[in-house]
């Protein structure tokens, strides 16, 4: 038996965490971002309907990346920033 896609959008978080991968596969993340920087770009990608990413909710996802990899993360001033990892330096 095949599924059948549901109709209607997809859920908040799998549309936050495509946000921030189309972000973190661009050029953008190419340098050390802020969240702040990071949350900006990546609303561009999310409806004017929907409830924007937060720089509190852009930290949480990271952290999830981190833990594999595709992002690494410094302490400057305690402030985070965000670098995207590239799969040839792994």
């Amino acid at each position: 038996m095949t599924k059948l896609k549901k109709s209607g959008p997809n859920k908040r978080s799998v549309v936050y965490r495509e946000a921030l991968d189309i972000v973190i596969n661009s050029y953008f993340m190419d340098d050390w971002c802020s969240a702040d920087e990071i949350a900006w770009e990546a609303n561009k990608h999310i409806s004017n309907h929907w409830t924007q990413l937060s720089t509190f909710s852009v930290c949480a996802i990271l952290r999830s990346y981190e833990k594999d990899e595709k992002v690494t993360v410094k302490n400057n001033k305690n402030r985070l920033r965000w670098l995207a990892v590239s799969p040839t330096l792994k």
